[in-house]
C-alpha cells in the first residue's frame, strides 16, 4: 500500500512541481500564525511538521526560532524543502518515511506538532494508530495542529470518482491523487473524538478564499 500510493502522488500530484514552483507556496494554513502564538506560550522548542511536503510551513516555522523536524513519504518534495531552506539560510531536521509507521522520534520529544491536509490519507485503524505515536512523541502540554477535510466539501471533491473503502474513507479512481486514500471526518465529533486525549483549543474553518473545504483544530496533549 505505501508503495502504491507513494507511486500515485509522484506520478499525479508531485509530477510537475519543478516546472509549477506556484505550488510551492499555495495553501500556506492562515491559522499558522495562532500556532506559532500558542507554542511560545508554552516556551517551544522542538516542533514536527508532520507530512511537510515542500516546506510551506517548515520555513516559517524555522524564521520563529523553533528547531524544526520535517517528516514526508516523498523524497522529491523533501529535496525542494532542503533546497528552499538552504536558499533562505535556514536549517531544519528533514526525514522521508511513512506517517503510519512508527515515527522514528522519541518519546515526549515534542513541543508541538503540526500536520496540514495529511494525517486523513489513511484508514481509520491507520489514522488512530498515528493519532496514539503523536501522543508518544509529544510532551504532555504540548501543541498540536491538524488540518483535514470537511464532509460536505470532501464528497463534492471527487463527483462520485471514488470507491469507498470503509465508512468516510474514499479512495479516488483517477486524477491526481488516484489510488490516495481520503478519510474525511463526518462531524466535529469525530475529531474530538479522535484526538480524546487533548483538550480541544479550537476548531476553526480552514481552505482558500471562500472555499472553506477544510477544518484546523488545535490541542494541547493532556
Amino acid at each position: 500500500m505505501e508503495n502504491k500510493i507513494k507511486n500515485s502522488w509522484k506520478k499525479g500530484f508531485y509530477k510537475d512541481i519543478e516546472k509549477q514552483p506556484e505550488k510551492i507556496f499555495r495553501d500556506v494554513n492562515k491559522e499558522l500564525p495562532e500556532f506559532v502564538k500558542l507554542l511560545k506560550k508554552i516556551k517551544a522548542k522542538n516542533v514536527l511538521d508532520l507530512g511537510c511536503g515542500t516546506g510551506k510551513h517548515l520555513v516559517s516555522l524555522v524564521k520563529c526560532d523553533f528547531r524544526v523536524f520535517g517528516f514526508d513519504l516523498i523524497d522529491k518534495v523533501i529535496k525542494i524543502a532542503e533546497d528552499w531552506l538552504k536558499k533562505e539560510g535556514l536549517k531544519a531536521d528533514l526525514s522521508v518515511g511513512d506517517i503510519y509507521k512508527k515515527l522514528p522520534y522519541e518519546d515526549n520529544f515534542f513541543d508541538g506538532v503540526i500536520s496540514t491536509k495529511a494525517l486523513h490519507h489513511g484508514t481509520v485503524d491507520q489514522i488512530k494508530k498515528l493519532v496514539k505515536e503523536l501522543e508518544r512523541i509529544m510532551k504532555p502540554g504540548g501543541i498540536l495542529m491538524v488540518e483535514v477535510p470537511r464532509k460536505k466539501k470532501g464528497y463534492e471533491r471527487f463527483k462520485g470518482e471514488h470507491k469507498e473503502i470503509e465508512t468516510g474513507t474514499l479512495v479516488p479512481i483517477s486524477g491526481s491523487e488516484k489510488d490516495v486514500p481520503h478519510h474525511i471526518f463526518s462531524s466535529r465529533k469525530e475529531l474530538v473524538d479522535l484526538f480524546s486525549n487533548y483538550k480541544v483549543l479550537g476548531i476553526v474553518l480552514s481552505g482558500n478564499a471562500n472555499r472553506k473545504n477544510h477544518c484546523t483544530l488545535f490541542g494541547k496533549l493532556k
